[in-house]
Order: structure tokens, then sequence, then C-alpha cells
């Protein structure tokens, strides 16, 4: 059956991700309410910006794999979005979120943002480094940087000498 996207449909095909977009909100602000405010923004963004090419859009709900693209879509979208809003605000907010993470993540969340996204983008939800190139976008050169420096500086803390 072809049926034109409705806001129930378009909630039925991001309700799966909500948890991958929380996630992803929250290693960019690591608050719980400022991560929660975040994906609720994306996602109006998306909604407000994307409303003719959301709401036009007809789709068989019988052919998986046009729904499964379909999903994709609106994921990608959505952190499109999410990513935009997240990175002005975390420059915004700066030192007055209220970090809520444990010692172990400290030098995780000592990281830049972007570089944080990144890492959070490439290993957290899989997405290539042309994908968050696309996402984000910077050069693909900057992303790979960014992984490298990310990586180097995480790992680098986590030699023998500087866990006791």
């Amino acid at each position: 059956m072809i049926i034109t996207m409705k806001r129930k449909e378009l909630l039925q095909l991001l309700t799966p991700s909500t948890e991958k977009l929380y996630k992803l909100s929250f290693n960019l602000l690591p608050d719980s309410l400022q991560a929660e405010q975040l994906v609720i923004d994306g996602i109006n963004a998306f909604l407000l910006k994307e409303k003719k090419a959301i709401f036009n859009k007809e789709f068989s709900t019988q052919n998986s794999s046009e729904v499964q693209s379909l999903k994709k879509w609106v994921f990608k979208s959505v952190i499109k979005h999410l990513c935009d809003i997240g990175l002005k605000r975390s420059f915004q907010l700066g030192p007055q979120v209220t970090l809520e993470y444990g010692d172990d993540f400290k030098k995780f969340f000592s990281l830049d943002a972007t570089t944080r996204l990144v890492l959070t983008m490439r290993f957290n939800l899989s997405f290539s480094v042309d994908e968050i190139s696309d996402l984000l976008e910077i050069p693909r050169y900057g992303v790979i940087e960014k992984i490298h420096n990310g990586r180097y500086i995480l790992t680098t803390q986590l030699e023998p000498e500087n866990i006791l």
C-alpha cells in the first residue's frame, strides 16, 4: 500500500532511533536536560525545514527496502540538524553546562565538542568518514584528523602509569 507520510508515520520512523539521538546529544552536551532539549530541537528543526519533503513523500509500507532507506534519510537529516544546533549551543554554553559524568569520562569530555561528536558518530553510530564529512560539512581530512587526534589523546591516558 502506498501512503503519504503523516506525522504519525514520521514518529514511527524516528522512535527506534531516539536512544541513539540522545546518546549523541549527551556526548555533545553532557547534561541530561540539555541533551533532551537538543534532541527535541533537532527533531523540530528537521520538521520545520524539511516539511514539504516529508509530508509530500509517498512510500510503500510493503517495500521494506524503501522503508529502510526512508528511515536512514530521516535519521541522518535529524542528526544533521541536531549537530548544527548542538555545536552552536556547546560553544555558547561552554563551562555553564553541568557535567554529569564520572572521573572515567573526564578525558573524553575534555575534548572539544566537534571531536567528541566525530568520535561518537564514527564509533557509536558507525558512520563512515564521508558520511560524517557530509553531515558536519567539514572536509574529509578534517574528520580523519579529529578521529586520529581524539583517539591519540584518549589512548595516551590509558597507559598503565596513568591508571595508577
